[in-house]
């Protein structure tokens, strides 16, 4: 869970992490700037909420050389962007 400040993020493995009740598997963003640079996101849920990987409601999320397979969600399987600002570049 990210609220505020800067996160950096490189070359991590976020996989089988589970929301089980809320937003985001991997990753919850309420108004936090998330810097991601080769981080996988594989087999993430939020099963009652949004985001299997990533639940973005404000703040600002940039992903660079990333991947996503297999996350789920009621809502956005890989992310759910509420209001944010996102930008996705190289990510499969």
């Amino acid at each position: 869970y990210a609220a505020s400040g800067t996160v950096a993020l490189h070359g991590n493995v976020f996989q089988a992490n589970n929301a089980s009740s809320d937003d985001g598997g991997a990753l919850h963003i309420d108004g936090a700037t998330v810097n991601s640079n080769s981080d996988s996101f594989t087999s993430n849920s939020a099963l009652n909420g949004r985001g299997g990987a990533i639940f973005d409601s404000s703040g600002s999320l940039t992903i660079e050389s990333g991947s996503f397979s297999s996350n789920s969600a009621t809502s956005g399987g890989g992310i759910h962007n509420l209001i944010a600002t996102v930008g996705i570049s190289d990510t499969t």
